[in-house]
């Protein structure tokens, strides 16, 4: 995340996407919050959300909350990938005038 300042703090969950120059592509938008992710995690079948996202959907349910499969903390994976490219985006300066 680049920035003339510091990075702005994340919404709720995950990063408001208007707050990179590009739009994020679909692969790193958290399936419960829409957002950019924030320390991705994964269930076994590949889907992507934000770690307190989906920490809090845990406590409710121990199962993925898009492909319904069983999961627990203990089974979420990190998503390097992911971490990697929510890294390479480019923030919007929020000095800079806009376009």
């Amino acid at each position: 995340l680049l920035c003339c300042g510091p990075a702005p703090p994340p919404s709720a969950m995950g990063f408001d996407p208007q707050l990179f120059v590009q739009p994020p592509v679909d692969d790193i938008i958290c399936a419960v919050c829409l957002a950019v992710v924030e320390r991705p995690r994964q269930c076994t079948n590949g889907h992507i959300f934000c770690e307190a996202c989906i920490t809090t959907c845990l406590k409710r349910k121990q199962q993925c909350p898009t492909c319904a499969c069983k999961l627990t903390a203990s089974s979420l994976n990190r998503n390097l990938v992911a971490e990697n490219l929510v890294l390479a985006l480019h923030l919007r300066c929020p000095h800079s005038k806009p376009d």
